[in-house]
């Protein structure tokens, strides 16, 4: 039985790092089921809105964050391929490479994350202030804890991406995965106790001692950081010249991304009222995970891939990439129709929940758009490790005509508000993409 086991997980190439990412996914999907529920049983529609546009706005940290965690991973997953194998970490030149970028770093993050701090407070505060539909006695606290929550976070977050580029990523998605469980379930716990919004920042705060504890306990990470840290600086990368000219335009890109992707639940929160952004949160958040379970194998891919392309190995590359595209785009297909297959269902046996999501109509919409960005994230994933960043002009211009069309839209109704972004990303942004991609995979 086990033989066969690891025979199949072989198959679908499936290794440690792999299986604890599907896990985390699986688990972010099973959550998400269980906010399903919890959400219209514990929360009036109204708060359903304000749940949702919190973690819209929490988005916001992208601006803040400029695309550094994934730029992070690739450049340690690059110098770790090219160090010398027993080499002293004084000696090495890569490990002081690394270890200069994560001085630098900290110290931008420290900034970044208080900065992130102060807009989403106010930007949020400005918001539901205008909506006016619930007391600020309910909503200002709990945003105010999850506003410096997840600035914390911020802050932690490029330790895991350099750890993630040193190869560990099972044991980050592990450590992720092990912090989600125990803050959504003291969410749900919170939740069915009746603290309403108040439940909410617990999963972020759950995060931060977990994460605090892991750092500082794990051995294997205590000899990593330990190392980098006695790296010398006189073999530091050269930020201006070999990154920054990359960096900036995965930061454009996600900068992009936000306004494609993000902004339609506040739109809709200002246009359309609270329940109707809470309905159209709810669905965006199942889709969501699904799209992250089956993005799970190019993340945990991103280390091999990038390092093929520095031993420009391109038959190996290519022959990775295709067997992840395949199950990737297999597994966001096989599960938006179970979604559909699912609501069709609570619709027939007349549940009160599908009254929380948006109608099938607007969902079968989201589900073609969920499916074409998982094809686009892969094609960007696999160019991005090549060190360039050619989706710029394509994220730019899909954010512009999405930010337009999604405002226009919002004002009239959820069904016309994602069509516009799902004929946008199918029509503009995949075509593009995949003319980039095969420019790419022919070098």
């Amino acid at each position: 039985m086990k033989a066969r086991a690891l025979h199949w997980m072989s198959v679908l190439g499936i290794d440690f790092h792999v299986a604890t990412t599907l896990l985390m996914r699986g688990w972010t999907i099973i959550a998400g089921g269980v906010m399903v529920l919890a959400i219209p049983a514990t929360l009036s529609p109204q708060q359903q809105g304000y749940y949702f546009t919190f973690a819209s706005l929490l988005g916001l940290q992208v601006f803040f964050e400029l695309g550094l965690n994934q730029v992070i991973t690739q450049i340690t997953s690059k110098e770790m391929a090219l160090r010398t194998p027993g080499a002293a970490s004084g000696e090495d030149v890569h490990l002081n490479r690394i270890g200069s970028t994560i001085s630098m770093l900290r110290k931008w993050y420290r900034m970044a994350a208080v900065l992130f701090f102060l807009v989403a407070l106010l930007a949020g505060a400005s918001l539901f202030r205008r909506d006016g539909s619930l007391p600020a006695a309910e909503w200002l606290g709990p945003w105010l804890g999850l506003a410096a929550f997840t600035a914390v976070n911020l802050y932690f977050s490029p330790l895991l991406a350099v750890t993630e580029g040193c190869g560990q990523v099972g044991q980050v998605a592990r450590l992720r995965l092990g912090q989600s469980m125990v803050g959504f379930c003291l969410t749900w716990i919170g939740l069915f106790a009746g603290a309403g919004l108040w439940a909410i920042p617990l999963n972020a705060l759950v995060a931060i001692l977990w994460t605090s504890r892991w750092l500082q306990g794990k051995d294997h990470v205590l000899r990593l950081f330990g190392d980098l840290r006695n790296a010398a600086s006189v073999h530091a990368i050269d930020w201006r010249r070999e990154v920054f000219p990359f960096q900036w335009r995965i930061a454009v890109s996600w900068m992009s991304g936000y306004l494609m992707y993000q902004l339609f639940t506040p739109l809709v929160f200002v246009h359309l009222g609270a329940a109707a952004a809470g309905q159209l949160g709810l669905t965006i958040a199942i889709f969501t995970a699904i799209q992250s379970l089956g993005v799970s194998w190019f993340n945990a891919r991103i280390p091999a891939i990038t390092g093929y392309i520095s031993q420009g190995n391109r038959t190996e590359l290519n022959k990775l990439f295709r067997a992840t595209f395949v199950r990737a785009t297999g597994l966001t297909f096989a599960g938006c129709v179970a979604v559909l297959l699912a609501v069709m269902a609570m619709h027939t046996l007349h549940l009160k929940q599908a009254d929380r999501l948006v109608a099938l109509s607007t969902m079968a919409v989201i589900a073609m758009g969920t499916l074409g960005n998982t094809v686009i994230y892969g094609a960007a994933t696999y160019m991005r490790a090549h060190g360039k960043e050619p989706m710029l002009p394509v994220s730019v211009t899909a954010a512009v005509l999405t930010l337009a069309a999604a405002y226009v839209a919002s004002r009239i109704g959820t069904f016309e508000t994602m069509l516009s972004q799902t004929v946008i990303t199918l029509v503009v942004v995949l075509p593009w993409t995949a003319k980039l991609f095969f420019g790419y995979s022919r070098q």
